[in-house]
This record gives structure tokens, C-alpha cells and sequence, in this order.
């Protein structure tokens, strides 16, 4: 009986653990489409920096080199549970918009080499999808230090003439949403 009761007390306790897990990484009520929280949205408008990503090679690739696309610049983790729920929206919405917008998915993660293990157990689709491009920022340079990301996941929207329209943090929005594709595609240039 003692042995049961430790038990369930270890339970209770790893099952509290994750569920604060979960919020503190952002989550925000958004499960299977059912969204039951606010977007945590923030509106502005300004230029992005001029920063460069290190993609998974090692090669540098500056922002503004998409300049003329819509850019979502996306900042994760593999040890982020929303991430997992995020990443498959992301894949769809780069298949539905290819001509029109590039995901940006910059990992935050210590050792870069677990990024591709992620890739392979929880994102499928992604290697065919050539505007989803996926970068590491292990020293977190470019997240903390240059966008100033508090949680993971945050992105940060950026129009074709290179100005951050909005940023999103947390598992906020459907991501592959009508409404979130007919907001990007009002982002573009005329």
C-alpha cells in the first residue's frame, strides 16, 4: 500500500511537471484546431535587422536575402512541446504559398545535431518543401540577442520590403489557417 501511494504521488508530480512544461513553452490552449485562449499577438512595424543564420551545414545566409518574400522567421526547439503541435501547420502552409513565402525555422537548441532526429520523428513532408529552410542558433545571438525571443515558439512576421509586421508568440494561431493565409498573402508586395 505504501509503495502504491508513492507512486501515485511520483505520478501526480511528473504529470504537474509537464503540464507546466507545456505553458511555460508557450502553449495557449490551441489543440487540433481548437483554439480556447487569445492570439498572443503583437502588432508593429518596423525594419528587420540585418542579420545572418547559420543553416544546419554550417553555411551563413543573410535575412535580406529573401527580401521581395514573405518571411516567417521562426524560433523553436526540439525539447519545445508546442513545436511539435507547429511545425506540420508550418509544412502545409509553405506548400500552399511556395512562390509567395519562406519559413524560417531557427532552432535555439544547445547540440544542433538533434534538430534532423526532430525532423524525422515528428515533421514529415518537410524535405519536400523547399521554402521551410531550417537554421540553429545555439549561442542565440540572433534569437535573444537580436529579436529579443523570451519563449519558444515565437515568429516573427516580415513583409516582402523586409519591415516585422507582427510578432506571434506561443502556439497562438493556426498557422495553415485560411485566415492566416489570407493575412500573409495581403502582406505582399503590389
Amino acid at each position: 500500500m505504501h509503495k502504491s501511494l508513492n507512486a501515485l504521488i511520483v505520478i501526480i508530480i511528473v504529470g504537474l511537471t509537464l503540464g507546466a512544461t507545456w505553458l511555460m513553452d508557450g502553449y495557449n490552449g490551441v489543440v487540433a484546431g481548437k483554439k480556447s485562449a487569445p492570439a498572443v499577438v503583437q502588432d508593429t512595424l518596423q525594419p528587420a535587422p540585418a542579420v545572418t543564420l547559420t543553416d544546419l551545414k554550417g553555411k551563413s545566409v543573410d535575412l535580406h536575402d529573401y527580401k521581395g518574400k514573405i518571411v516567417l522567421l521562426n524560433f523553436w526547439a526540439t525539447w519545445c512541446t508546442p513545436c511539435i503541435a507547429e511545425f506540420p501547420q508550418f509544412v502545409k502552409l509553405a506548400q500552399a504559398m511556395p512562390d509567395d513565402l519562406v519559413i524560417l525555422a531557427v532552432s535555439i537548441d544547445d547540440d544542433p545535431s538533434v534538430i534532423g532526429k526532430f525532423m524525422q520523428r515528428y515533421v514529415k513532408g518537410h524535405e519536400d518543401t523547399n521554402n521551410l529552410k531550417l537554421f540553429t542558433d545555439a549561442d542565440k545571438k540572433v534569437s535573444q540577442d537580436m529579436f529579443q525571443t523570451v519563449r519558444v515558439p515565437e515568429t516573427i512576421i516580415i513583409t516582402p520590403e523586409m519591415m516585422m509586421a507582427r510578432k506571434v508568440a506561443g502556439l497562438s494561431i493556426e498557422w495553415d489557417s485560411d485566415e492566416t493565409k489570407k493575412y500573409l498573402a495581403g502582406l505582399k508586395a503590389d
